[in-house]
């Protein structure tokens, strides 16, 4: 009993205190502090991580939100029915700012720093482009989801899986329903000398080429510098059947008020994807009506998940999803798929594993052939949608048409058509 007390004297006695707190910091505080660094690793293992850039300040912001928005959904989806067999999956979402370097920077942390073995975003073609660039360097997987340049799946790269359609691949339904259904004459084509619009406008003259279609008016322009009395002038001298643009919405909507306001009327408006927008009817009038868009996805389609992602986004955010939001869901979607059947959780494995993709999404098939110049590139059907009674319906292809088309001053045959469309 006395040596019991001798030692908890010692214990006590305040000298001896601050030796007995010294050792304490010294070995046990460490000792704990790694034992929680041990538990919040063991609590990361038990997720699967992915590495994604996104825009979300900066001139796409705008989109990166609706795909941010989409690939949480999709998550949220994933894990709710299981995850990654039984292990919930996580994305790590970046900011790019829509800058080039951050965008390579954020990538570089991804794969270096934290060793992810997939990577997916990146948005513009030339942050895709740079990221490809960098993750096949590395041996990495990368999803890219929006950069649209032919050249980006054109280099042969072995890591880069491209699930949006190349630039030159955007037109395919628009260039088979000119040529097949309206049959046009005199095309003429107007667009903003950038990526997208020459990109767009090329396939057009392309295929002018190819259906033996005149071009009487071939015009581009640098941004901003639209000359309308000029472009006016040369096409109520070619009075075109068809006027093509591949320009953005607020040149588009001036081109349109220009020519209705010297009462001149053009057969058929067509344009590339900006004329989908939601408020290009209300702001170009009646030279919108009836107006054809190239488009790569449409909230009306009906492909498995589809109907319920609109819905769901729209309850949630407030409007409907467009091409961005279908195709961010739809990526989150490919990957738990590669990594499903995936061996092991690692690049070359999932890389394997992407190779052999074909699955339905919400954005329609996914596949990753490597045909003629392009290398992991899918090819999803493109389509067609008008401007009816201030909607866009969907109505080219054929399979999945929601409504006939209507060619304004030709005569579309409706009753043969409506037989076709209840086939």
């Amino acid at each position: 009993m006395q040596g019991r007390k001798k030692i908890m004297h010692r214990w006590t006695n305040p000298r001896v205190q601050p030796i007995v707190l010294f050792f304490l910091c010294a070995f046990v505080l460490p000792l704990s502090f790694l034992t929680g660094i041990i538990h919040a690793q063991e609590e990361e293992d038990e997720r699967i991580e992915i590495g994604v850039v996104l825009p979300l300040s900066g001139s796409n912001s705008v989109f990166g939100h609706i795909q941010k928005n989409s690939m949480i959904m999709a998550v949220e989806k994933i894990n709710s029915e299981g995850g990654i067999d039984g292990t919930p999956l996580f994305l790590d979402i970046k900011n790019s700012g829509s800058r080039i370097r951050t965008a390579r920077l954020i990538v570089k942390s991804f794969i270096e720093n934290r060793g992810y073995s997939l990577v997916m975003g990146g948005f513009s073609s030339s942050i895709t482009a740079a990221i490809a660039a960098y993750s096949e360097r590395m041996g990495v997987p990368y999803l890219s989801i929006t950069g649209s340049a032919d050249a980006i799946t054109q280099r042969g790269y072995s890591y880069l899986f491209r699930m949006n359609p190349s630039l030159g691949m955007y037109n395919y339904g628009m260039e088979d329903f000119l040529g097949n259904v309206v049959k046009p004459v005199k095309v003429a084509v107007v667009y903003e000398e950038n990526t997208f619009g020459l990109g767009n406008s090329r396939a057009i003259v392309r295929a002018a080429g190819t259906f033996g279609w005149s071009v009487p008016v071939d015009y581009g322009y640098e941004g901003g510098k639209l000359k309308l009395e000029e472009l006016i002038g040369k096409l109520d001298e070619a009075r075109p059947d068809v006027l093509y643009l591949a320009c953005y919405i607020g040149d588009a909507v001036r081109i349109l008020k220009g020519l209705d306001d010297r009462n001149m009327s053009i057969g058929l408006v067509a344009g590339s994807a900006e004329l989908a927008r939601s408020h290009f009817l209300s702001e170009s009038g009646a030279g919108g009506e009836n107006a054809v868009v190239s488009v790569i996805w449409a909230p009306g389609l009906e492909y498995p998940g589809t109907a319920e992602y609109v819905r769901e986004y729209t309850e949630k955010f407030g409007s409907e999803p467009d091409y961005h939001g279908a195709e961010a869901y739809a990526v989150v979607q490919v990957a738990a798929d590669a990594l499903k059947r995936s061996v092991l959780l690692q690049p070359q494995s999932i890389t394997d594993a992407l190779t052999s993709t074909d699955i339905l999404t919400v954005f329609g098939p996914v596949s990753f052939p490597s045909t003629g110049k392009f290398t992991n590139q899918n090819e999803p059907p493109t389509y067609v949608i008008q401007w009816q009674n201030e909607k866009p319906v969907v109505v080219w292809p054929r399979e999945f048409a929601e409504a006939e088309y209507i060619l304004p001053g030709v005569d579309t045959g409706s009753e043969s058509q409506s037989e076709e469309l209840q086939d």
